[in-house]
């Protein structure tokens, strides 16, 4: 009964209320879009962990798996652990000797130090051509070919050319890979990408978050 006196009142009543759901509504949708990317974003660190744990499982350049394959084991992966090799000898299966002695897997393990360990995490971040690279296989195997032929007699178990060529393959295999990824520094501008994306996202996320708390303000 009072609309009628006062009749600006009502119409600023619903003005004002208009404005609040205005607001309202504009608010919802920023913080729908927060959510969102914030989904998004930690989707995005998800994946980016995931990155960093394959990089550090990349980066653990240790010679357990060559060694237990110089001892004649491979990796079985029902039982989740390294077993012996089986022949049959004499009517009977039984473990395969082991390719080399201790002292000559400790004799490998030196001459190949250049592309384990902490080296190997020096060299992948570093920048060479192919060339330096192949040369560097080239010095390495050439070494400890010379190490097999002046200590065949105490460094492998069955000294023939069928176990000294398999011995040679299984050290290439484990050493060819590591130089290649510091081809023209292939892994430190993988590295370098990978954080810069990150970084954007980051930046993008919290302009984001500022839109919506400006609001409030």
């Amino acid at each position: 009964m009072f609309e009628n006196l006062f009749p600006g009142n009502g119409n600023s009543q619903q003005k004002a209320e208009l404005e609040s759901e205005k607001r309202q509504i504009a608010a919802s949708k920023e913080m729908n879009a927060v959510n969102v990317s914030s989904a998004e974003y930690q989707s995005q660190m998800e994946d980016q962990e995931r990155k960093v744990d394959l990089i550090k499982w990349q980066q653990e350049f240790d010679t357990e798996s060559m060694k237990r394959k110089l001892k004649n084991e491979y990796f079985n992966m029902d039982e989740g652990k390294w077993v012996k090799k089986k022949e049959f000898k004499n009517g009977k299966l039984v473990d395969m000797p082991a390719l080399m002695t201790e002292e000559g897997i400790a004799a490998v393990e030196n001459a190949i130090s250049g592309f384990v360990g902490e080296n190997a995490r020096n060299l992948i971040n570093s920048s060479f051509s192919e060339k330096q690279i192949s040369s560097s296989l080239i010095y390495t195997c050439n070494d400890i070919v010379h190490i097999f032929a002046y200590n065949y007699d105490k460094y492998f178990i069955n000294p023939t050319p069928s176990n000294m060529t398999l011995t040679l393959r299984i050290i290439k295999n484990e050493i060819k890979p590591t130089p290649y990824r510091a081809l023209n520094g292939f892994t430190k501008r993988q590295d370098n990408t990978a954080i810069k994306r990150v970084e954007t996202f980051a930046d993008h996320n919290n302009e984001n978050k500022k839109g919506v708390l400006g609001m409030f303000a």
